[in-house]
């Protein structure tokens, strides 16, 4: 098989063979986007996650049962095209995709039904308004807005987010905490895909329905909602033999080998992400590529000649889940340590900082302090009782870094600058976009330039400053970029300080716009992957440009090697990542600020003390401190009059330590 592949090169990036409960192949193949073992987008696959959960909610008394109705789970909604079958729609009925809408997703080769509901700008009521072509439970119609509404469903009866409740009765039990999952504008997690975890993990999900539910002698979710899920309940027409409970069934396995007839339940995503179980074999095998086309069947191709046919004949034994081989991870690099007094710390002041939490209680998550290159500090406070998965009790799991993504942006601007991408800072904005058809031009918005986007002040009526109407607006338009494109301008470029949460998302695109890749890509290729950051996923909006203003997730660890490249102006391991020039003119201030500090530079704000800092909703910091040689990063959860209590302990505790 391997041999196969390195003849044909289908754009496959991990093989993972699991049989008997013992990790037995682990094949990876270099890509420019995932490492070995890091989190990556499941596509589809999230549907099958989805049906577990639903599963499990029904073990736990949140949902009666299969045959409940789905518009039980909302009475308050106004349901237009309402008739009898759609009244009588049932639970089973979306997990089998038998719902009988008029979804238009033929799941290979037109997405109409799922690109409309993403616009919408409220997906839940955009399925619950389609219009019926059949009767429910008669006719398989793959809709991706159907599972959607499990998630909402999931959210609704449990009173938690599919992605909490996934968390706390899926996920935790089975070691899973490198994951994350795409909201929806209405504030649901998607039901249908958008969820990112290692190819590891994913294992582990098919390990546990191979196992009836069962992890490490506990029955996370039932045995008789596993055989339920995984058996044909529909026809699924040419797509396979038949589905499930959002599980694919292959009744005969396509082909038979010593008369034996293999069933495999395979949960599948968009570009080749596959997970198959096939209990007759005892054997659990994951994809995860990017195959598009008619590539898109390679790794079911592979599956039936080379896999099952290996396993045939050899013999098979249920092992324990604990005996299942760990990930083979590449090592990971490690922040050199020091005590705070062999780097000229006053431990007193430290220690006190530490008693003035425990005794107000803020929630803070952690705190790191960098001081001459070594972490001298690094104390976290997670609760393992929490909800919050990115509270679990784990040290160095990524974190949502909230708007600290802008001063990642700017810093992605700079490098594209320095590399040719980018004429420079005075560039118009609209130059970027000379296809677009764009709203309210007028002699200042045609002088925007791409230094007003960066320093606040392109003149935008935006008001991000007093509430967050302009960004519900922008995000419900479901085309973020034009809506930014078209705001209607109230001063003159580069006059006046705005806070614009859109401005940093037009960075992000006019950036996919000169360099050809996407944001994230580009990042990881300059940026992240030179200062070895890897546990890192970032949010897209449904254009799939890639969020500028919010929506990343890393550690509190690699925040602090982003304040370092700053303090090192721009240079990482002998290696200059950023311009000094512009590692200076970033975080200088180039416009005065009204609101959370002194001055604003490229997306960082300046204080006058002396010092710079990313800074993100909730409590999110980078501060660089330049007099002290110093980074100090916290990650929060403060709102209100809370959220400056970083700064607080800056300037009180941690600043004075270092004098």
């Amino acid at each position: 098989m391997l041999e196969h592949i390195e003849q044909t090169a289908p754009d496959i990036h991990d093989i993972l063979i699991v049989r008997n409960g013992y990790l037995v192949l682990d094949e990876h193949y270099d890509n420019e986007y995932f490492a070995r073992g890091k989190s990556r987008p499941v596509f589809s696959c999230a549907k099958s996650i989805v049906s577990i959960l639903v599963g499990i909610a029904i073990d736990k008394g949140y949902i009666e049962g299969v045959d409940q109705t789905v518009l039980s789970f909302f009475p308050e909604r106004t349901i237009a095209n309402l008739d009898a079958g759609k009244e009588a729609m049932t639970i089973e009925d979306l997990l089998t995709m038998s719902t009988g809408f008029d979804c238009q997703d033929s799941y290979l080769y037109d997405w109409a039904g799922l690109e409309e509901m993403r616009r919408s700008g409220n997906r839940s009521q955009y399925v619950l308004d389609l219009p019926m072509a059949h009767e429910p439970g008669a006719h398989f119609e793959y809709c991706n807005g159907a599972s959607h509404l499990l998630s909402t469903m999931i959210q609704r009866a449990t009173g938690m987010s599919t992605f909490i409740f996934a968390y706390e009765h899926l996920f935790r039990p089975l070691g899973i905490t490198r994951f994350s999952w795409g909201i929806s504008p209405e504030g649901t997690n998607a039901g249908f895909a958008e969820v990112f975890m290692p190819p590891h993990d994913l294992a582990k999900i098919g390990l546990l329905t191979l196992n009836q539910g069962r992890w490490n002698d506990e029955q996370i979710v039932s045995a008789e909602w596993v055989a339920e899920s995984t058996r044909e309940h529909i026809s699924a027409g040419t797509l396979a033999d038949g589905y499930g409970y959002q599980w694919w069934v292959d009744a005969d396995g396509y082909y038979m080998a010593q008369g034996l007839t293999r069933g495999h339940n395979m949960p599948d995503g968009y570009g080749g992400q596959y997970l198959f179980v096939a209990p007759q074999q005892n054997l659990v095998v994951v994809f995860a590529g990017e195959l598009y086309d008619d590539d898109f069947q390679i790794p079911e191709e592979l599956l039936n000649e080379y896999i099952i046919t290996a396993a045939d004949g050899a013999p098979t034994s249920m092992a324990t889940l604990s005996e299942v081989a760990p990930p083979i991870e590449p090592p990971a690099w490690q922040w050199p340590t020091s005590s705070p007094e062999e780097q000229g710390m006053d431990p007193e002041l430290l220690s006190d900082m530490l008693e003035y939490i425990e005794q107000t209680g803020p929630e803070i998550h952690t705190i790191t302090i960098v001081r001459n290159g070594y972490v001298v500090f690094d104390e976290h406070y997670y609760d393992s009782a929490s909800v919050y998965p990115w509270r679990s009790g784990a040290h160095n799991e990524p974190h949502p870094i909230c708007s600290c993504t802008k001063s990642m942006v700017a810093t992605l601007i700079g490098i594209a600058i320095d590399k040719g991408y980018i004429e420079g800072i005075d560039q118009p904005l609209l130059s970027f976009f000379p296809e677009r058809t764009v709203a309210n031009v007028d002699t200042r918005k045609e002088a925007l330039t791409l230094g007003d986007l960066l320093t606040m002040s392109a003149g935008f009526r935006c008001g991000d400053d007093e509430d967050w109407r302009v960004l519900e607006q922008m995000i419900e338009s479901g085309d973020q970029l034009q809506y930014m494109l078209d705001r209607p301008m109230m001063f003159q470029p580069g006059t006046f300080f705005e806070y614009c949460n859109g401005v940093s998302h037009l960075l992000s695109a006019i950036l996919e716009k000169a360099t050809g890749m996407s944001t994230s890509v580009f990042a990881y290729e300059h940026l992240f992957r030179p200062l070895g950051i890897t546990n890192l996923t970032w949010g897209v909006d449904y254009h799939g440009i890639t969020l500028g203003y919010t929506d990343v997730y890393m550690t509190h660890h690699d925040m602090a090697k982003i304040g370092l490249l700053y303090l090192n102006q721009g240079r990482w391991d002998g290696e200059q990542i950023v311009p000094a020039e512009w590692a200076a003119e970033s975080t200088r201030e180039q416009i005065v600020a009204n609101r959370d500090s002194d001055g604003y530079g490229y997306q960082w704000w300046v204080d006058d003390n002396g010092y710079y800092f990313a800074a993100g909703l909730g409590g999110q910091f980078i501060f660089v401190v330049p007099q002290q040689n110093m980074v100090v990063v916290f990650t929060s959860l403060l709102f209100d009059n809370d959220y400056l209590i970083p700064e607080k302990l800056l300037n009180r505790y941690i600043i004075p330590a270092a004098e």
